[in-house]
């Protein structure tokens, strides 16, 4: 990571409980800073939506 950069290049994950950082590569929409933050929210989407439509 180039910490020479300016702070607004950087992005903070939108995972909840995860507060790390990522440069922000501006071609590319990411709002994780791993696809392991990425599949947790997705599974929580999921058993939100599961038990939402089973109640």
């Amino acid at each position: 990571m180039d910490l020479a950069q300016p702070a607004s290049r950087f992005l903070t994950c939108v995972e909840h409980g995860c507060s790390k950082v990522f440069p922000d590569r501006g071609d590319i929409r990411q709002r994780y800073c791993s696809p392991r933050c990425a599949t947790r929210a997705r599974v929580r989407s999921h058993r939100v939506k599961r038990t939402t439509e089973d109640g």
